[in-house]
């Protein structure tokens, strides 16, 4: 009898051992993986080569180029997951910069749910309910001197620099401030096939390419429309429509 207590008592343990093993593996099995950090970054180019400030490249009607300073916003960043749900990440508003005695060419995106994600959209400029709101925190502080000093609302995009003029024969300012509700635009870019947050860090890289913004899919010739300084009305608007077409994935 009492060996046959004993034998009891051991296949009692073992089965209790045995239960709490598998709870403890269905346990980690059904636990929500953690979030993940995602970095933006932004590689800024000239067509297929580096974009330097201050070195010439050729734009796409066939004249000289060179840039002093790029600065454009990020905004209203999301990305869609493969069964058609969104993250969009809270406070989206980012200043990009590439500046002379500054440079500012990435951002993360924190606490971003696990799971496949499909393709990523922002828009270039501020959506019009901050365009015009008096909360001008973060990157959207006038401090940072992308707020209009005559208008109300933001530029959305900042490119300045020179342009060689063949007629004068001599190189011209460009200035590009691009703003106003009309003219923000919005840009989706879809992902690997197996691009997935299973709770790690990853970096995601993105090509600027600045020679859009002189063609493509409109051409603007500055010298031929007799003025280069770019602000509002069509211009801004044909300016827009190629900052479209100015981003891909790396």
């Amino acid at each position: 009898m009492a060996s046959f207590t004993h034998l009891y008592q051991r296949l009692t343990s073992v089965f209790f051992l045995t239960l709490v093993l598998f709870t403890w593996s269905c346990s980690d099995d059904d636990a929500p993986e953690s979030p993940s950090t995602v970095t933006i970054s932004f590689q800024h180019t000239f067509d297929s080569q580096p974009l330097v400030l201050g070195q010439e490249y050729t734009n796409t009607h066939g004249h000289k180029v060179r840039f002093n300073q790029l600065r454009y916003y990020i905004s209203n960043v999301k990305l869609t997951r493969a069964d058609g749900s969104e993250y969009a990440a809270p406070n989206s508003y980012h200043l990009m910069e590439k500046m002379a005695d500054t440079s500012k060419e990435s951002f993360d995106l924190p606490e971003v749910p696990a799971g496949r994600y499909r393709s990523i959209t922002f828009s270039v400029g501020v959506d019009q309910a901050h365009n015009h709101s008096t909360d001008q925190v973060g990157d959207l502080d006038p401090n940072h001197q992308m707020a209009w000093n005559w208008d109300t609302g933001y530029k959305f995009l900042v490119a300045e620099g020179q342009y060689y003029n063949p007629t004068e024969a001599s190189f011209k300012n460009f200035i590009y401030h691009i703003g106003h509700d009309a003219n923000y635009r919005t840009i989706t870019l879809p992902l690997p096939d197996d691009w997935n947050l299973t709770g790690q860090n990853k970096t995601l890289e993105l090509i600027t390419n600045t020679k859009v913004l002189f063609g493509g899919p409109n051409v603007i010739d500055l010298s031929a429309m007799g003025f280069s300084t770019v602000m509002g009305g069509a211009p801004a608007g044909l300016v827009a429509d190629n900052i479209r077409q100015m981003f891909r994935l790396k």
